[in-house]
């Protein structure tokens, strides 16, 4: 081995090697907490977790905890929030920086948000369009949220009104009738009937 070759095999040697960062799963997820767990990276005791925060420059990422475990419970969040997190193996200076965001959605009950209706093309907030044009085609789709996502469902309606995924079609023809539709997830159900009228 050259001089060159040996100077360049002790630089390497000499370098830090970096640990590498652990998979991170969520678990135990409620409507206000949840639970970031990994496996153990052979010679690590400790991790570091970051969290994705806004401020004045935008978004970053900020230590908010350094522990020996492998699990970081996440308490005091609301329905329906979303958090981003890191988890980097916190050993030696500098450590690996390219650790893979995990992202803590919390359960939330169903909820219906906006409707978007066709004849006339309106946006309503949390009731549909409750008048038809007879002889025009009646069209709304349901908008919602809630975590795990609600199943939509039309429960009741006129004669011909169909469902595709959650949009509600009409040929838009009678008298004044009821329409019952349905959002269920594993937090909840929910009914809404509103009355349909000719314009």
């Amino acid at each position: 081995m050259n001089k060159l070759a040996a100077f360049f095999t002790a630089l390497l040697w000499a370098l830090p090697v970096l640990a590498a960062n652990p998979v991170v799963t969520v678990s135990e997820v409620t409507q206000t907490s949840g639970t970031l767990t990994w496996t153990a990276v052979p010679g690590v005791t400790e991790y570091r977790i970051d969290q994705l925060q806004s401020s004045g420059y935008g978004q970053t990422f900020v230590p908010i905890a350094e522990i020996e475990g492998t699990q970081f419970h996440v308490t005091g969040m609301y329905p329906g929030e979303s958090r981003v997190y890191k988890v980097y193996s916190n050993e030696g200076v500098p450590f690996d920086t390219n650790a893979t965001q995990v992202i803590l959605n919390t359960f939330a009950p169903p909820h219906f948000t906006y409707w978007t209706c066709a004849k006339p093309t309106r946006v309503l907030k949390a009731l549909p369009y409750t008048q038809f044009y007879p002889g025009y085609t009646y069209k709304c789709t349901a908008n919602f949220s809630g975590n795990p996502k609600p199943v939509f469902k039309l429960v009741s309606g006129p004669a011909g009104m169909t469902q595709s995924l959650n949009t509600l079609t009409w040929a838009g023809n009678g008298g004044p009738t009821a329409v019952t539709v349905r959002l269920t997830n594993i937090e909840g159900q929910i009914d809404f009937t509103y009355i349909l009228s000719p314009k």
